[in-house]
């Protein structure tokens, strides 16, 4: 197949081209069942109930994963959060499933209480008016890239596991590279750090935002190395709401949605200005920056058991709790032996995960253009 540039592409209601779209009724559960169960974002159980035989596409109706699309086949059941498509005869359930996570449901949600999405909404969406053979090509298309990100997402875990087995026999006192128990004891996490808390200048200030330094919080504090932020403050901004954490410091999420699911631990590479969800931990003389930031990753476990849940639902770090987390700490040379085998790792994660949004961002563009009629694939001579 090669890529040729074509004029817009027509449009026709995804009513036109489906035979229903209905939420899921099926109620009864049972954990021995024979048929798989669905929910909004995926197989939640079994059930003796067959409500449904041959390909669906299934979209999250109601709740935080409202327009969360995927596909379905067999004999199975679903739950009424979630809304059941059936394509209508010769139409590419491939192609369809992926013009609709293309289309991003989530903005066509409503409701501040309970987000939802109706029938009625997905019915009036315009979808490209393509013969069979021409949705078919697209879905290979974009099939052969999926299998790409999976493939690499599949690498960067296994990655991510050979890491964390690493930090938990090397970090936490009870193996040392040499292979000897270690002698040194633990200290608590106050006793060898200075905290800094950050904050928030005023947004509608246009003087402190725009500048050059990088302000993080929770959605820029996410690998093992923190270097720049989607905002940036100005030193004003930074005066005026703000902290600055030196390069060498360690950043902790201290409140956040995330917290109730993982920890999020960085090291500054640069000086940096951050939030006040996100505290800096400055080590002293004796603890080198990164073995900080490996020693904290290695008690991701014990530090979420220290997460409660505020008002809102937002997950809280207890600070001072985690004060008082034992850390080991032998002697730098036994750091920077350990830092050393870890980093080898974690750069490669690194890179890895820069490739795959590398690639990530290539498939969304090539979607755009293919569902948009600005890029069209064309058969090869002789094929189909």
């Amino acid at each position: 197949m090669v890529i040729g540039s074509t004029q817009s592409m027509p449009t026709r209601p995804l009513s036109t081209v489906v035979a229903s779209i209905a939420s899921g009724k099926t109620t009864r559960r049972d954990d021995n069942g024979r048929y798989p169960l669905y929910g909004s974002t995926g197989q939640i159980g079994r059930t003796n109930q067959v409500e449904f035989a041959g390909p669906s596409i299934l979209v999250a109706r109601v709740g935080a994963n409202a327009g969360s699309v995927y596909r379905v086949d067999g004999h199975y059941g679903v739950t009424d959060n979630t809304l059941v498509i059936r394509p209508e005869a010769g139409q590419s359930v491939e192609f369809l499933t992926e013009f609709l996570r293309h289309a991003n449901l989530n903005r066509m949600v409503y409701g501040s209480g309970q987000p939802l999405i109706t029938g009625t909404m997905l019915k009036s969406l315009r979808i490209p008016d393509l013969p069979p053979a021409d949705q078919r090509r697209i879905a290979i298309a974009l099939r052969e890239a999926n299998d790409l990100i999976a493939a690499l997402e599949r690498m960067i875990a296994k990655k991510q596991a050979v890491k964390r087995g690493m930090l938990q026999q090397l970090l936490t006192g009870k193996t040392t590279l040499r292979g000897s128990l270690a002698s040194e004891g633990d200290a608590a996490l106050g006793a060898i750090t200075t905290w800094l808390s950050g904050g928030t200048p005023d947004r509608n200030n246009p003087t402190y935002w725009g500048g050059t330094i990088p302000w993080i919080s929770a959605a820029t504090l996410k690998r093992s190395r923190v270097h720049d932020s989607d905002q940036h403050l100005t030193e004003a901004g930074v005066r005026a709401g703000s902290k600055l954490a030196p390069a060498g410091a360690t950043l902790v999420l201290v409140r956040g949605m995330s917290l109730h699911r993982e920890v999020r631990i960085g090291m500054a590479t640069r000086q940096v200005s951050f939030n006040q969800d996100v505290k800096a931990l400055i080590p002293k003389p004796g603890v080198l920056p990164e073995y900080l930031v490996y020693a904290l990753q290695a008690r991701s476990a014990q530090i979420l058991d220290l997460v409660s849940s505020a008002g809102s639902g937002t997950g809280v770090l207890d600070t001072q709790l985690l004060q008082r987390l034992p850390i080991w700490v032998p002697d730098e040379t036994t750091q920077r032996e350990i830092i050393a085998a870890i980093e080898a790792v974690d750069r490669n994660v690194e890179a890895l995960d820069r490739l795959l949004a590398k690639m990530q961002a290539t498939k969304h563009g090539m979607t755009q253009q293919l569902m948009t009629g600005r890029s069209r694939l064309l058969a090869k001579e002789g094929v189909a």
